[in-house]
C-alpha cells in the first residue's frame, strides 16, 4: 500500500513495516500514523532536495514468513529505506534480508539485545529496556520491599523477552529475592494461560512481571485476578497502551509499568504534534506513535544528509549521534541505538499516572 501514486524521478520511496492486522496490531498502527505525519510534513515544506517522499506500507502480520514477504516486497519496491518492525521476533526474521540488501531500516521499537554492538545497517530509537527494566526492578525492591517475584513472558517475540525475563531475574536474585526460573507461554494460544497462571501462583508470589503485549498482558492480568487480588502485577513499555486498560478492565488496575514517553509532555514540538495527530487521526496518540514519527524523521534526516553530501545513507545515519525527538534530545551511540530515560507509570482511574 503506498500513500501516493507510483515511483518517479521526482520521488523519493521509502518502507514501512509492522504488525497492521490481528490482536497486536495497535502498536503498529499508531507507529504507521506517526510515520504518515512524519512524511506528510517532510513534503508539506517541498519535500528532500525537491523530492516528494512516498511511504509504502506493508504488514508483517506478526509472523515471520510475513514479516520476509513484507520486506521482499519493500526490496522489489527499491525502497531507500525502511521504518520497522515493531516487534524483535519480526526485526530478527527479516534482519538478514535487509543487510544483504544493504538497506538501512530504522526500528521505533524492537529492543532486543541480540542486535546489540553491531556495525550494520539496522538503526532504532526505542531505548534500551534493560534500563526500564532496572528501574521496575529497583521500585519492586527498594521501595515495595517485595521478596518473592516471577516473571512471565511471551515465548513468540523470544528475540527480546527471553533476554529480558532473563535480566529481570538476575536483578532480582542480585538484590537477595527469591526467584523462580521464567515462566514461558505463547502468544496466540491464550487458552494455555490458566496453566501458566497456576504455575506462577502456586509459588505464593508477592509480585509478578509480565513481559508481554497490551491484550496479553491484559488477559493475564484478569486471570491472575481472579485467583489473587494482592499480588503487585508489573509490567513493561511493551505492554502500555488504552487496549490494556480496555481488554484488563479493574484487574489491571495499580499495576506498574515503567515507560520513556509522557502523554502530558508540555514541549511545544510534541504539542504541535498532538494537535495534527489528533485532527489527522481522530484520537490522541499514544507512546508508539511518537517513536514511529521519530523513526521516520530520524530515517528521513539521514537521507537528506545524504542526498546534500553525496554519501550513502548509511554513513549519513552513522553520522547522527544526537537527535531531537518530540520530547526530548535522543544520544545515538556508535552503533545506532538511541538512550531514552525510563521513569514509572502506574494504571490508575482507566489511565495511566506517573509514579513520583
Amino acid at each position: 500500500m503506498s500513500l501516493f501514486s507510483c515511483k518517479s524521478p521526482e520521488t523519493l520511496p521509502i518502507g514501512f513495516v509492522a504488525t497492521l492486522t490481528g490482536t497486536h496490531s495497535e502498536i503498529g498502527l499508531e507507529e504507521r500514523n506517526g510515520a504518515i505525519l512524519a512524511v506528510e510534513k517532510i513534503n508539506s515544506l517541498g519535500g528532500l532536495q525537491g523530492q516528494q517522499v512516498v511511504l509504502h506500507v506493508e504488514d508483517d502480520q506478526y509472523e515471520a514468513s510475513h514479516a520476509q514477504e513484507a520486506v521482499q516486497n519493500l526490496i522489489d519496491l527499491d525502497v531507500k529505506g525502511v521504518i520497522g518492525h515493531m516487534y524483535s521476533a519480526m526485526t530478527l526474521a527479516s534482519y538478514d534480508m535487509l543487510q544483504e540488501a544493504q538497506i538501512v531500516s530504522v526500528s521505533p521499537s524492537s529492543s532486543t539485545a541480540k542486535l546489540n554492538g553491531i556495525d550494520d545497517y539496522f538503526f532504532r530509537i526505542p531505548g534500551s529496556d534493560e534500563d526500564g527494566y532496572d528501574v521496575l526492578v529497583d521500585y519492586a525492591a527498594q521501595t515495595l520491599q517485595l521478596q518473592r517475584v516471577v516473571v512471565i513472558y511471551d515465548a513468540k517475540n523470544k528475540g527480546f523477552s527471553e533476554a529480558m525475563a532473563l535480566q529481570v531475574n538476575k536483578a532480582f536474585s542480585g538484590l537477595g529475592m527469591e526467584i523462580i526460573d521464567p515462566i514461558p507461554y505463547q502468544s496466540g494460544a491464550l487458552e494455555t494461560l490458566p496453566s501458566v497462571i497456576d504455575r506462577a501462583l502456586v509459588w505464593a508470589p508477592e509480585g509478578i512481571v509480565i513481559i508481554a503485549s497490551d491484550v496479553d498482558a491484559a488477559y493475564m492480568s484478569q486471570q491472575i485476578r481472579k485467583q489473587n487480588q494482592d499480588v503487585v502485577l508489573m509490567a513493561g513499555d511493551w505492554s502500555r497502551s488504552m487496549d490494556l486498560i480496555a481488554h484488563g478492565g479493574k484487574a489491571v488496575e495499580n499495576l506498574i509499568l515503567f515507560a520513556k514517553h509522557s502523554d502530558e509532555s508540555s514541549s511545544p514540538v510534541y504539542q504541535e504534534f498532538q494537535n495534527s495527530y489528533v485532527q489527522r487521526f481522530g484520537s490522541q496518540p499514544g507512546f508508539t506513535a511518537v517513536l514511529g514519527y521519530e523513526a521516520t524523521m530520524l530515517l528521513l534526516e539521514g537521507l537528506k544528509s545524504s542526498l546534500e553530501n553525496g554519501i550513502s545513507l548509511r554513513d549519513a545515519m552513522a553520522q547522527i549521534r544526537r537527535f531531537e525527538g518530540l520530547q526530548n534530545t535522543l544520544e545515538l551511540n556508535a552503533y545506532g541505538d538511541a538512550h531514552r530515560p525510563a521513569h514509572l507509570i502506574q494504571v490508575k482511574n482507566g489511565g495511566f499516572e506517573r509514579l513520583e
